[in-house]
């Protein structure tokens, strides 16, 4: 039985800090758009959020953001109606079947071809 060579080290290539800084300058306008599209996003989805759990009459006469301003105006009470309400209950069961066995469905579909 032979044994096994040694593994040969190869040292990693140094880069030096003038490659470094100008990789760093290439890619910083890369680095800010999607820093700003992050934000953009991140916003957005907060103000949705933020408009579900405001009653309809305070985002008539203000914007999502009076909540910094006036945090007690959140209320869950939107979300309580969804909930509550039987009709969009059973659509989001007959939803979840039809999504479930269409899912199940084709998993068996390409298990069999496979």
């Amino acid at each position: 039985m032979a044994a096994a060579a040694p593994a040969i080290e190869i040292p990693a290539p140094s880069d030096r800090l003038s490659a470094k800084i100008l990789r760093a300058v290439a890619q910083g306008p890369l680095h800010l758009l999607l820093i700003a599209l992050g934000a953009l996003w991140i916003v957005s989805t907060a103000g949705l959020f933020i408009t579900s759990i405001l009653p309809a009459s305070a985002l008539a006469s203000k914007g999502w953001w009076q909540i910094f301003s006036h945090p007690s105006t959140a209320t869950w009470s939107n979300y309580n109606a969804l909930f509550h309400n039987h009709g969009l209950l059973v659509a989001l069961k007959t939803t979840a079947y039809i999504a479930d066995g269409n899912t199940l469905l084709v998993v068996i579909q390409g298990a069999m071809d496979g």
